[in-house]
């Protein structure tokens, strides 16, 4: 029996779940400055925002057999490396490349439980296993929060675009910092 690593997986799983969900928060923070300078409406975000979660819904659906497959870290790494080729393509500014930004983003945020939960399972004691999860599902607020306080600020000093960027660049570097923990 390999050994577990309950603190490396938490972190782990807390860190990816924060990434995913600040980069899915994205586009409802920065959609009052940015829309318009893609021709649409602020409230058009809701758009982007559900073909997002339809996206994650459908990747969710398989992703528990893709875990088994390639194992939880590097799945982990796919829904990092989705979330950060997203966040790139919806930086192009283009409306067609944000609706694919959607379904890329999207698809990341569904690949994070699965991964996650095959994770904490197997390196969560049992007797904390509900307290593992449930600080792991903190991720997403502490994702959603880091949008709300950097965006504003990355748009005020670095322009929407570049702030974009810079968090796909974070996903990127993320799923290569995980690379490590893979075995």
């Amino acid at each position: 029996m390999l050994p577990t690593r309950p603190l490396l997986a938490l972190i782990t799983t807390l860190f990816v779940q924060a990434l995913v969900s600040l980069t899915l928060a994205m586009p409802s923070v920065l959609a009052p400055a940015v829309a318009p300078s893609l021709g649409v409406g602020a409230e058009r975000v809701g758009m982007f925002v559900g073909v997002a979660y339809l996206a994650a819904m459908l990747s969710g659906l398989h992703s528990g057999d893709w875990a088994a497959r390639i194992g939880a870290v590097r799945l982990s790494q796919v829904a990092l490396l989705c979330a950060a080729i997203g966040a790139c393509t919806g930086a192009l500014g283009i409306a067609l490349a944000v609706l694919g930004a959607a379904v890329l983003i999207g698809t990341g945020y569904g690949l994070t439980n699965p991964s996650a939960a095959s994770l904490l399972m197997r390196h969560a004691p049992v007797k904390r296993r509900g307290l593992f999860f449930s600080i792991k599902q903190g991720g997403v607020p502490i994702g959603v929060a880091i949008a709300g306080v950097l965006l504003p600020w990355g748009l005020a000093t670095i322009g929407w675009q570049a702030a974009v960027l810079a968090i796909g660049g974070t996903c990127l570097l993320a799923a290569v910092l995980l690379t490590p923990l893979v075995r």
